[in-house]
């Protein structure tokens, strides 16, 4: 029971390690996404600004 116990708290750092990388290069590219919508966004407003 011991062994199996330590395997899967092994097994568990693994996921940990490999999916957490994964998870931060996701919000890296969803957070770049939204600063550049945001740019647009800040662009548009100063257009519209600007023509009224």
């Amino acid at each position: 029971m011991l062994s199996v116990d330590k395997q899967q708290r092994c097994s568990l750092t693994e996921v940990l390690l490999t999916v957490i990388p994964i998870m931060a290069v996701c919000v890296n590219k969803i957070m770049i996404l939204h600063f550049f919508n945001f740019k647009k966004l800040l662009i548009l407003v100063a257009v519209t600004v600007i023509k009224a």
